[in-house]
């Protein structure tokens, strides 16, 4: 259920959103993609599971979905990649909220981004600390200091609401 009421105005100081990331052609391979059923695996772990994908880890690629997303290393000024995976949050009736995430858990954070892309539309978002909301915008993306947490919500008007990460140093 939704906790709070995430702010949804411009005025986030430290989260920088991107829109109409990539062009019509190269989002439309990404979309099609990552709209295919036989990719993801469950993640039943939370009171309202979610579908995940790992692209890249531990310096190597580690799916065929990696060759779709080299576009963002250029995009977003990768030096260093750490890690990329989409996750799938499917239709709830009422709006859900995860709990408090931080991406990379490591001394590293404050020295890295992360980057949330999001490949479809709907009335899904993510929320930040400061109760700073992003909503979800297909072709957007909100890049930030890995050690600022955050939490993601389920979405109520799509079968899913789809979000890549990437962490990455600059």
């Amino acid at each position: 259920m939704l906790n709070t009421t995430p702010h949804f105005g411009i005025d986030m100081e430290d989260i920088i959103i991107k829109k109409n990331v990539l062009d019509d052609r190269r989002y439309k391979d990404v979309e099609t993609i990552f709209t295919q059923e036989q990719l993801w695996s469950l993640n039943n772990k939370n009171e309202a599971p979610y579908l995940y994908h790992t692209s890249y880890l531990n310096n190597t690629p580690i799916s065929r979905t990696f060759d779709e997303c080299d576009v963002f290393l250029e995009t977003f000024e990768v030096h260093t990649l750490h890690s990329i995976y989409f996750k799938c949050f499917l239709r709830t009736d009422d709006i859900q909220e995860y709990d408090w995430d931080s991406l990379v858990d490591d001394e590293h954070a404050k020295d890295m981004y992360t980057t949330l892309f999001f490949v479809n539309s709907n009335d899904g978002y993510s929320l930040f600390e400061q109760n700073h909301g992003v909503k979800s915008v297909a072709n957007q993306a909100a890049t930030f200091s890995s050690s600022l947490k955050f939490k993601d919500s389920t979405c109520t008007n799509r079968k899913a609401r789809i979000v890549m990460y990437m962490n990455y140093f600059k």
